[in-house]
């Protein structure tokens, strides 16, 4: 179940890709001599704490951006292995200064990072896995999660990729219920259970 997850995770940053690649067609991309599609978009990856091997987010997320990068006929992506949390904003920023078009970020943590990164770089597409966007009204991370922004028109270049973590908690509450000697149940809030619910990949073009 989990390496599903996973894997659906890396499909839908590929299909990013591919949709923010169609988007730029008309920019630099054409066919190689061989029929195939070419683009000149730079694809970075900053990963979450780890590894790029973690089976998890990182791994797949990583395979995504490799597949979407050679679906389009793009140069293979870089990537950035972050180590501790507070190198998040230098590590995209790193691709940043190096006007890559395409920055991808794994994890929920590194979000409030590609908010304020996207906000500040318009001109750059920014995909997050596992990140549902809130911000406020003027674009900004939202920590209280009121998301009074509207995150679509403040920041068309950030597309958030989230999973339905309701599903797979609803089901551990069945468990949870049917074992239970109290009979009493409690869920802890998490970002995951109260953050905005996951809608489909939204390219503005």
């Amino acid at each position: 179940m989990r390496k599903h997850r996973y894997a659906l995770g890396a499909t839908a940053a590929s299909l990013a890709i591919v949709l923010l690649a169609a988007c730029q067609s008309n920019t630099g991309g054409g066919n190689s001599a061989s029929g195939g599609p070419t683009s000149t978009l730079k694809i970075g990856v900053v990963t979450d704490v780890g590894t790029l091997d973690d089976h998890n987010f990182n791994q797949y997320s990583w395979e995504g951006a490799k597949a979407g990068a050679q679906a389009v006929g793009a140069p293979a992506p870089q990537s950035v292995v972050t180590t501790q949390s507070a190198d998040y904003a230098k590590n995209i920023n790193s691709f940043v200064a190096k006007n890559y078009n395409i920055i991808v970020t794994i994890g929920f943590a590194i979000g409030g990072d590609t908010t304020k990164a996207a906000k500040a770089n318009p001109n750059i597409k920014f995909i997050g896995v596992d990140q549902g966007i809130c911000v406020d009204e003027q674009g900004n991370p939202d920590s209280t999660f009121a998301c009074k922004g509207d995150a679509a028109k403040l920041l068309p270049n950030y597309q958030g990729l989230v999973f339905k973590a309701q599903q797979p908690g609803y089901l551990a509450g069945v468990v949870a219920a049917s074992i239970s000697t109290s009979g009493h149940r409690h869920r802890m809030p998490r970002p995951s259970t109260t953050r905005p619910a996951a809608r489909p990949p939204r390219i503005s073009c």
